[in-house]
């Protein structure tokens, strides 16, 4: 067989405007939209900040390094850090939520930060960045934020209270980017 109708010459075009995850192909600017900027493919990044500022990273117009896995089309996920042993790491993994710790409050660097309690991590643990609902963070000091669980004074109160109960955040994009081997931190890319 032949083909009943040859198109491929036929000067028809179709305009799809859809881009990777949560972008729009906007024809005014030649940019992919992304409701909260704009993100430009040849230099593969954004070309506005980051509309969460340095809570999403330390580079405000970076790009996920896959854009089929990682992707926030709102801008509103932010990267935090903790620092961590092999058990909480593999407990994130499997669930894909972060740990709540034995007090019921999680405490993480905010923006994530590898030299945030550095020093004090045992040797052997893992430094872990990965990605959080915004609104999941109660900033505390500079640099820093917690995540309050269903186990903490918080939630038992509101338990009491019969208010809803926090519960713990999915997370993200857990990525290990360093570790600490005799007595000192080793970042990895």
């Amino acid at each position: 067989g032949e083909n009943a109708a040859d198109i491929s010459n036929s000067g028809a075009y179709f305009h799809q405007p859809l881009r990777l995850p949560g972008q729009y192909f906007d024809d005014e600017t030649g940019l992919h939209y992304n409701l909260f900027r704009y993100y430009a493919p040849e230099c593969g990044r954004f070309v506005s900040q980051d509309p969460i500022g340095l809570r999403g990273g330390l580079n405000l117009y970076q790009y996920a390094p896959n854009p089929l896995k990682y992707i926030d089309p709102l801008g509103l996920t932010a990267t935090v850090g903790r620092w961590m042993g092999p058990a909480e790491y593999q407990q994130m993994l499997d669930t894909g939520t972060v740990v709540q710790s034995s007090t019921g409050t999680t405490h993480v660097a905010y923006p994530a930060d590898i030299d945030a309690f550095g020093k004090q991590a045992k040797n052997g643990a893992m430094y872990v960045e990965f990605d959080v609902p915004e609104k999941s963070l109660v900033p505390t000091n500079e640099g820093w934020a917690k995540i309050v669980g269903p186990d903490s004074i918080e939630g038992r109160l509101a338990k009491r209270k019969g208010l809803p109960v926090p519960e713990m955040p999915t997370a993200e994009n857990i990525t290990v980017r360093g570790e600490k081997i005799n007595g000192e931190v080793e970042a990895k890319c």
